[in-house]
């Protein structure tokens, strides 16, 4: 049997394991949706980190750094600043209120804070819970049909079946406790691939100075050479739209054109000369840009650190641990296992890009990256590594997206079965009857994402930052100032949640507005001004409830 096959049906055979034995410990549904309140600090964080960090994490952001170069590591200082901001400024005080309130979800607990009894804040909160997620588990299944098809050579539509089964699966049968615990291990099996793996690929190329060479060893005169049989020796640009170096194709991600026309004398000049200049870019922690477009690209990096206020999947971690003072121990975990896969990530890109420079690569590899460079992190693993350990780490990419997907499932689920079936529809319904519930509306989100998935022609990058960008505005800026302002009002945090989506959806879809900078920036102030100022005409409105 081939040897990355086996390393790959061993880690979804832990996993299916455990959906197993967790199936038992659901005995109502707050075990199901928040595993009693009853995790410790270990497990909370690698299940914070494992569920934040998506096939974004493995996929898109080397895919990123492939492409831009050192630039990428904005995006990492953004997530790591995020990470922290959000352990240390919302976790306790959303633990101890959450559990005062009794809510187990965030619509329950805006509703039970602000003693709702229109139900506006909940129903609202459900609906963009639900889209957005929909949105993002999709872009898991994308995520995990292309490592399969990578890997394993399976269809990529067959490779989200088998992803999103076995998702489905651990998910329905085991709820949180499944999901917590699988990410412990996701989250181990990750750091592990997103260390190890731009390690061995330093090493392979003698550390940072070599590489730095190897990145702008663009030859004068050529871009490949040919060489034996079918392979090429290739040096990638490293650029942040990789069209512009192929006579104008205008499509950064679809690179299809005939050898004939691309050995004209012509082709190859402009080629070498973008070669040269992008070379230089590559290692400008600025991507060589000066003015706005420098500040939109610094900015829009950051600006991913304030989706983590707002992440539903992320702030139930932070309300499931055991001991609110375990949550110091819990962040020093979850920072430094983020700052060692980010660093991982965007490594994985940056040295990926020296060794397609100065090794000779096989065409139809090669082809692949030029196509959809978010297979960057698959490629590098099958260099570098043997086929059977190449399978482990297939696991870990397989991982990101799986802990991701599980998370948001459970939460949407949570969102359908508590927040409006029991709460609104019919409070006096059995725990059974709300499990049953809760897996049959995973399910179903499941199927929809899966479909969403198979007609999505964006890369798992641009969907998972949309997601990112609607959830992070929506919510944020109302749970801060709930947590930390006395004056919140009801109605503040509803015109925040109103305003986030709708700059968010409106900024995505305009294409002047998307080109000048990341949505979730506009979508967050708007949202944070909102909040405070609908907040201050409301102030005779009921105040927030205090236990």
């Amino acid at each position: 049997m081939d040897p990355i096959l086996v390393g790959f049906l061993g880690y979804l055979l832990i996993v299916l394991i455990v959906g197993f034995i967790t199936a038992r410990l659901n005995k109502t549904l707050p075990d199901y949706l928040l595993a009693g309140r009853r995790l410790g600090s270990w497990v909370v964080a690698f299940s914070e980190r494992a569920s934040g960090e998506s096939a974004w994490l493995l996929l898109g952001l080397p895919a990123l750094a492939w492409m831009a170069g050192y630039s990428a590591f904005w995006d990492a200082i953004g997530c790591c600043s995020g990470i922290l901001f959000s352990w240390i400024v919302v976790s306790r005080r959303l633990r101890t209120d959450s559990e005062a309130h009794e809510a187990i979800t965030l619509p329950r607990y805006f509703e039970a804070k602000y003693d709702d009894k229109t139900q506006a804040l909940k129903l609202t909160a459900t609906v963009i819970i639900v889209f957005f997620f929909t949105i993002y588990v999709a872009a898991q299944l994308l995520g995990a049909g292309k490592v399969l098809h990578f890997f394993l050579g399976v269809d990529e539509i067959h490779g989200m079946l088998i992803g999103g089964g076995i998702i489905l699966f651990y998910t329905m049968m085991g709820g949180f406790f499944a999901v917590a615990w699988t990410d412990l291990f996701q989250g181990i099996l990750m750091l592990v691939t997103l260390f190890l793996l731009p390690l061995l690929g330093l090493i392979y190329l003698g550390f940072f100075s070599p590489l730095n060479e190897a990145v702008t060893s663009a030859p004068a005169n050529y871009f490949f050479s040919l060489a034996s049989g079918n392979e090429f020796s290739a040096w990638h640009m490293g650029l942040t739209s990789l069209g512009t170096i192929f006579a104008g194709t205008g499509n950064p991600h679809l690179l299809f054109f005939s050898l004939n026309e691309f050995a004209r004398p012509e082709v190859i000049g402009a080629i070498s000369e973008n070669m040269q200049t992008n070379s230089t870019n590559f290692l400008s922690i600025v991507a060589g840009r000066s003015g706005w477009p420098m500040w939109a690209g610094i900015l829009g990096g950051l600006g991913i650190g304030l989706g983590y206020m707002g992440q539903p999947h992320l702030l139930t971690r932070f309300m499931a641990i055991k001991d609110p003072n375990k949550l110091r121990q819990g962040s020093l975990v979850a920072v430094t296992w983020a700052l060692l896969a980010f660093w991982g990530a965007v490594l994985i890109g940056i040295v990926a890009n020296g060794i397609v420079r100065t090794h000779s690569i096989d065409f139809g590899e090669l082809m692949v990256l030029f196509n959809d460079p978010e297979k960057v992190m698959p490629f590098l693993a099958t260099f570098l590594l043997p086929a059977w350990l190449a399978g482990i780490l297939i696991s870990g990419a397989i991982a990101a997206m799986m802990s991701t997907a599980d998370s948001q499932l459970l939460v949407s689920t949570s969102a359908i079965s508590e927040d409006v079936y029991h709460q609104m529809i019919n409070k006096r319904a059995s725990q059974r009857r709300l499990v049953f519930l809760s897996r049959a509306a995973t399910l179903a989100i499941g199927i929809i994402a899966f479909i969403l998935a198979i007609s999505a022609q964006e890369l798992v990058y641009d969907l998972v930052l949309y997601a990112w960008a609607g959830l992070g505005a929506a919510f944020g800026p109302g749970l801060l100032m709930t947590l930390w302002w006395k004056r919140t009002t009801k109605w503040g945090v509803l015109a925040g949640m109103i305003v986030g989506t709708a700059t968010v959806i409106i900024w995505k879809n305009v294409p002047a507005l998307d080109a000048f900078i990341y949505e979730i920036i506009p979508g967050f102030i708007f949202a944070f001004i909102s909040v405070i100022f609908v907040s201050l005409i409301t102030q005779n409105s009921r105040k927030p409830k205090q236990k």
